[in-house]
């Protein structure tokens, strides 16, 4: 790469734009005490190469993710909600907020979507509850149905024709959230031996398949609304992987 070997990409978030487009890196704040950086830190963005493309300073929240839209604008997602968008020379778009519950809560985690005319934002908050914004550029947030109490391993957005829905782990339960239900629909992915929970999912680009990590390292390989299983893969490791993706 361009930049050379002054970069250590362990100690940064980095979001890489779809077909080879651009890639943005901040500091990782979860990485490092408060004392180890003073001030505010930087967005980097590079090409593909690592040619440098611009930087600019990040002064506004705490930043919990980074993604890049369709169009290949940044977009910059904060623990308070807030939603910044910036084209890829730094230069500002707008922001918007998901609400003034996730405000009051925080997220927990964000998840940046495309589909093949749009980008979207969702999160699910530190009271467990899921918010979608469908549309970066015509935001408007929906809730989703309460998920059941209990920890949250780990979410997914699949994306359908019409809508969009959520696949949530909660210990060895699988659910469907959607908006148009009230209530969590349970899932039940067919495993060659029963047990164990989902700790890792991960959508393919076309939302048409899905792959399933359970804690007793079984891969399941199907069809993103669970009705068809493609394989089942026996990774030989209980040890939860970094990134599980297509």
């Amino acid at each position: 790469m361009e930049w050379g070997g002054g970069i250590n990409l362990g100690d940064f978030m980095v979001a890489a734009a779809q077909y080879g487009g651009p890639l943005a890196l901040t500091r990782d704040e979860t990485k490092f005490t408060k004392t180890q950086h003073a001030g505010k830190p930087l967005i980097f963005i590079f090409s593909s190469s690592g040619r440098k493309i611009s930087s600019f300073k990040w002064t506004s929240g705490f930043l919990l993710s980074l993604g890049w839209s369709r169009s290949e604008d940044l977009v910059c997602v904060q623990e308070d909600g807030a939603v910044s968008i910036y084209d890829m020379f730094g230069t500002y778009q707008h922001t918007f907020n998901m609400g003034q519950e996730v405000k009051d809560t925080h997220i927990q985690s964000a998840q940046i979507f495309t589909s093949h005319r749009e980008t979207g934002v969702a999160i699910l908050s530190k009271s467990n509850r899921i918010f979608m914004v469908s549309n970066i550029y015509e935001p408007k947030t929906r809730k989703y149905p309460d998920i059941p109490g209990g920890v949250v391993e780990c979410w997914c957005v699949v994306r359908e024709e019409r809508h969009t829905n959520v696949l949530v782990s909660q210990g060895r339960d699988l659910l469907l959230l959607n908006h148009i239900e009230q209530r969590p629909q349970p899932l039940y992915p067919e495993w060659n031996e029963a047990g164990g929970c989902i700790v890792e999912m991960a959508v393919s680009t076309n939302s048409r398949h899905i792959a399933l990590l359970s804690d007793t390292g079984k891969l399941w390989i199907g069809s993103s609304d669970i009705r068809i299983k493609y394989c089942e893969y026996d990774a030989k490791s209980q040890v939860k992987p970094k990134q599980l993706a297509w």
